[in-house]
């Protein structure tokens, strides 16, 4: 390469990471603002900035464009400091707990049958699943004997155990949630099934104001698995959070069923619960011809 052809490269790159520098300084700018976030877009690819942040610093520190590199490093750590108070980022919150709960859990589900298989294949304690559009049927089984509702619905949850209570709760007319108090070992607890993925900006603010109540009115800690409606960082949920006393326990789960890793999925699906309580693993199963994926839960009481 001649020296007038390396020199315009030399130029490029500087100009590139100048730019990428200006231009994330902005979002940060944004994302650390109600203004920023009044926007969804740039709300839900928070995360996804953040990669390609991290991806851009190094690549400057590759390149050795040292003021540039500094500068993307500035930013992650603000940015970082910024989104790990909103959520676990990379790694799920641990327990010292000895007892584990086994959670399968399903949206849109459309086969019953295959959900059961697969508990029993992972000695799953409870299987949550819903679906807006068809009415779910729970086939006799012997290993699954206590579904929360004794009808055929679109939100359901199987115990492999006879719950102390359970049943159905309508933050609104359109958003219904099952739930199911248990035993496991020494802990009794309040699992809530929820599938907000068809959850309407409107709508938003009154259903999490009654899941607040709902949380709230409960004599035993409550675990709440499910997909939120919304990213874990949105002012909505954190608001929930603070008044409910509840923390997420998962990492960011880049998947919202349909592949098992999507790194442009705005990630909704969660684990709640309790400060005591803990996530020792997330599996990701099932495959694409039997429909959306299934996420196996192994939290720590």
């Amino acid at each position: 390469m001649g020296y007038l052809s390396q020199k315009k490269k030399e130029q490029h790159i500087n100009t590139f990471l100048n730019y990428t520098v200006v231009i994330f300084a902005v979002y940060t700018l944004l994302a650390l603002s109600d203004f920023g976030f009044g926007f969804s877009f740039l709300r839900n690819s928070y995360f996804l900035c953040y990669l390609i942040l991290l991806a851009m610093c190094i690549y400057a520190f590759v390149v050795k464009r040292w003021l540039p590199a500094i500068s993307l490093l500035g930013l992650i750590i603000i940015n970082f400091v910024s989104l790990s108070s909103y959520t676990n980022i990379f790694f799920n919150t641990g327990a010292k707990g000895t007892e584990e709960l086994r959670l399968i859990y399903q949206n849109h589900s459309q086969n019953s049958e295959l959900l059961i298989k697969s508990g029993k294949k992972h000695q799953a304690d409870i299987l949550a699943f819903n679906n807006h559009h068809i009415r779910l049927s729970i086939p006799k089984d012997d290993n699954y004997l206590y579904p929360s509702y004794d009808k055929a619905d679109t939100s359901l949850i199987l115990s492999t155990t006879e719950p102390k209570s359970r049943g159905k709760v309508y933050f609104s007319s359109a958003q219904e949630a099952s739930y199911v108090v248990i035993n496991k070992g020494q802990h009794t607890l309040l699992i809530l099934n929820i599938d907000f993925s068809n959850l309407s900006s409107g709508s938003a603010p009154n259903v999490y104001k009654n899941m607040t109540e709902f949380v709230k009115q409960q004599n035993v800690p409550v675990l709440i698995v499910g997909d939120f409606g919304m990213v874990s960082w949105s002012p909505l949920f954190q608001k929930f959070l603070i008044d409910t006393g509840l923390e997420v326990k998962n990492h960011v789960i880049l998947s919202d069923g349909q592949r098992t890793f999507d790194l442009f999925n705005a990630p909704q699906i969660n684990v709640l619960g309790y400060k005591t309580l803990g996530l020792k693993d997330i599996e990701i199963l099932g495959n694409s011809q039997e429909g959306r994926r299934r996420f196996l839960f192994k939290i720590i009481l």
